[in-house]
């Protein structure tokens, strides 16, 4: 009777015991993953942060070098949409919107004052608002800004102004750009 009492009593209970700390390590793996994930978000959300930060003040120094530009030249900058213009000359008042086809003159040169292409160079551009791609981005924001017949300055902030013209030329990176633009026609 006593050797079926320690069959009955001892074997499940070394059983429970054994297979109690079979678990204990797979659990330990699984708590030991979860640190290392929520380690892992941590860096990743500080590294946003810190992304997040610089680009906060690199968007900051360029607004200083903007209103500074604009000082120098006594311009009485609107900023809109990201961008920055004088209307120099009033249009007609007509709004323009993403279905039109705009016709522009520019002159575009670099926020330091060097031209973008080898000579100053007047381009005259026709184009559609809605998402033509072959326009930096900050420009069709201007020109929605203004009217048929309108003349303006135009900077447009390095984050809406980088791209490659039609000779697949690229442009500087982290260069404002400063147009001075007409807008010739709207239909």
């Amino acid at each position: 009777m006593r050797k079926s009492a320690y069959n009955y009593v001892i074997l499940p209970l070394l059983a429970s015991l054994f297979f109690a700390c079979a678990d204990k390590p797979v659990e330990d793996y699984a708590v030991g993953r979860n640190q290392e994930q929520i380690k892992a978000q941590q860096l990743e959300q500080s590294i946003e942060q810190s992304f997040t930060q610089a680009n906060k003040i690199m968007t900051e120094r360029e607004k200083q070098r903007i209103q500074a530009y604009a000082e120098r030249r006594n311009l009485s900058l609107q900023e809109a949409s990201g961008i920055f213009y004088q209307e120099t000359k009033k249009g007609n008042k007509t709004a323009i919107n993403k279905d039109n086809h705009v016709t522009i003159k520019y002159e575009c040169k670099y926020l330091n004052d060097n031209n973008v292409s080898d000579s100053t160079k007047v381009v005259t551009k026709t184009f559609s608002l809605a998402g033509d791609t072959d326009v930096i981005f900050g420009l069709s924001t201007a020109v929605k800004k203004l009217s048929k017949g309108s003349k303006a300055i135009v900077i447009v902030p390095d984050n809406m102004a980088f791209w490659f013209d039609e000779s697949g030329e690229k442009h500087e990176a982290n260069a404002t750009l400063v147009f001075d633009l007409e807008i010739l026609d709207v239909k």
